[in-house]
């Protein structure tokens, strides 16, 4: 059976708009997802679920460890068919998935867009050394309180001890060392290579997340979010006449971080994420991206 091509209906806005498929924007954690969250509320979009609340995510597509613990049915990973009939059900027009995404499952180009905003890895890495989700806290397992701390991961993985390493890593996709070996490339390359041990993300688990990308109907990068291009890419594609957000700034991102990477530690932390650097890089230089 044919995948039937949906358009969505927002009363009061651009023609464009009015023929736009509804969007699914993968949401790479600490990479913007919550300022784009805001720009589709601001934008009118009809959210598949409040900003507020779960960032645009529909729960079934979120990747909050205590949440899939205190319900275990979300770990189910909804299909191109499920995805449809929630489509049916609510006509939501922007939702976005934080997990790993399921080239199969989550996939359904016929039916929906697809966006992305790829970050610098090593401003990412940063980023997620720094954050606390007090909520995550509250709900760990007892496995999970013996993992390494971000400062123990930096002296393990970046001052040449990894051989030595004497903290437990614990799984990737709940475990803050991911963000030290190519979190994206797990995160687009699926399940299998988001469980990939320590090392194991290989250029072929890069070559395939690309391969998917250029398929996607935007991939922007953080850094040239608030650039005009940027907003234009914005306003061609998705019709969205609110392209950045007041008072929101990046002139001063490291002023409130206590844990930041000395020049030395970032030259490892750049090999470590090379695949990603190959990802964001391709992306960056040659005017792929936001097309």
């Amino acid at each position: 059976m044919q995948t039937p091509r949906l358009k969505i209906s927002i009363p009061g806005t651009t023609t464009q708009r009015k023929h736009r498929k509804p969007y699914f924007w993968y949401h790479i954690h600490k990479a913007a997802g919550s300022t784009v969250c805001k720009l589709a509320e601001a934008n009118h979009e009809i959210l598949h679920a409040p900003s507020a609340m779960l960032n645009c995510n529909w729960i079934y597509d979120q990747n909050h460890q205590w949440v899939r613990r205190l319900l275990p049915t979300l770990d189910e990973v909804k299909n191109c068919s499920q995805r449809l009939e929630e489509w049916e059900r609510t006509k939501f027009s922007w939702s976005l998935i934080e997990r790993p995404f399921s080239h199969t499952a989550m996939f359904c180009p016929e039916s929906f867009g697809y966006g992305v905003a790829l970050r610098d890895p090593i401003k990412l890495l940063e980023s997620m050394l720094n954050y606390v989700d007090p909520l995550e806290s509250l709900f760990k397992s007892r496995d999970d309180q013996y993992e390494a701390t971000p400062e123990q991961l930096v002296q393990c993985l970046l001052r040449n001890m990894q051989e030595s390493c004497p903290y437990k890593l614990g799984q990737a996709e709940n475990s803050v060392w991911m963000f030290f070996d190519n979190p994206v490339v797990r995160l687009l390359g699926g399940p299998e290579v988001m469980e990939l041990p320590l090392g194991g993300v290989s250029s072929t688990h890069a070559n395939k997340v690309l391969e998917l990308l250029v398929k996607f109907d935007i991939v922007t990068i953080v850094e040239e979010m608030d650039s005009d291009a940027s907003h234009k890419k914005f306003q061609d594609i998705l019709g969205w006449n609110v392209t950045s957000l007041a008072g929101r700034s990046r002139s001063n991102e490291n002023s409130d971080k206590a844990l930041l990477l000395t020049d030395a530690e970032k030259d490892i932390a750049r090999d470590m994420n090379k695949h990603d650097y190959l990802v964001y890089n391709y992306f960056l230089h040659s005017g792929n991206h936001a097309s």
